[in-house]
């Protein structure tokens, strides 16, 4: 495996998640600064997935006919820059329109990575996902923290910080991108010679995992949204305190990424599904 590049990718998934991650830890600010609703507050949270959920797959899908490598550093970048932009916004329309772009740069970035991820794993493709997926975790996990901290210390100007982030980090996925690609080059050579894999798709198990996934997202994005506005007015704790919340549940995410993958090589990846699926249920 070529970890170098992977580990750059881990941090550009990073510096991704890390804005939509920061969203739950806000919405106690936004509630108690800019007089928003619940119903308003989870419709932010609304805005940064109902488009990005449509353009994701359509993104992958063009990105499996053709290499689309410069979506990468502009998705981090308009991820970044959406949620910086917030600082200087208080209408409610314009924050959820700065929300959407956020969740749109979020979308384009995932398809384009996670393809160069697999050029460059070299057969090792779990481990090199979950390199790359630690990453995105690490966001949702410093995230949170890292937002509410801002806006505790500094107020809500303080989240031009993610802007400017972005814009670093994006400008070094830029200037990498070229060395990856011949990377991916190199690789697929050597393994031109492979036997070529002819299974069919198999979408009766594929929609059925969708639906699992859909319901699971669903209850952990509801979590996420909720949480620190139940720490904040019904358990009467500071904004801070709802948003670390949301920072444990993530870093928990995180060992529990690596668990499952080493579970589920031993026992099998249903069984950790539905291990997941119950344990999760019980504890909600």
């Amino acid at each position: 495996m070529n970890k170098k590049y992977l580990y750059v990718l881990s941090a550009g998934h990073f510096s991704c998640d890390i804005n939509t991650g920061a969203l739950p830890g806000l919405l106690p600010f936004f509630v108690t600064l800019y007089g928003m609703d619940y119903k308003l507050a989870a419709g932010l949270m609304f805005a940064s997935s109902f488009l990005s959920s449509i353009i994701q797959p359509l993104i992958g899908y063009i990105s499996d006919k053709k290499s689309y490598a410069y979506l990468m550093p502009l998705g981090i970048l308009l991820s970044g820059l959406s949620l910086g932009s917030v600082a200087f916004i208080h209408d409610y329309t314009l924050i959820f329109v700065a929300v959407t772009l956020m969740g749109i740069g979020n979308a384009i970035f995932h398809p384009e990575a996670a393809r160069m991820v697999n050029g460059l794993s070299e057969g090792n493709k779990a481990l090199s996902m979950s390199i790359f997926s630690t990453g995105g975790s690490a966001g949702f996990c410093i995230g949170p923290i890292l937002g509410a901290s801002l806006a505790t210390i500094w107020g809500m100007n303080s989240l031009i910080f993610f802007g400017g982030f972005c814009i670093i980090m994006s400008s070094l996925i830029a200037f990498l991108m070229p060395k990856m690609r011949r990377m991916v080059k190199h690789i697929a050579k050597k393994q031109a010679n492979d036997e070529a894999d002819n299974k069919e798709n198999d979408w009766n198990a594929f929609s059925r995992l969708t639906v699992f996934v859909i319901v699971r997202a669903a209850l952990y994005t509801s979590l996420t949204t909720f949480l620190p506005l139940y720490c904040v007015n019904i358990l009467n704790q500071s904004e801070a305190v709802g948003s670390v919340t949301i920072t444990v549940l993530a870093m928990v995410g995180i060992f529990t990424n690596w668990m499952g993958g080493y579970a589920a090589d031993k026992w099998g990846n249903s069984f950790v599904l539905r291990i997941g699926m119950l344990v999760m249920g019980l504890a909600l």
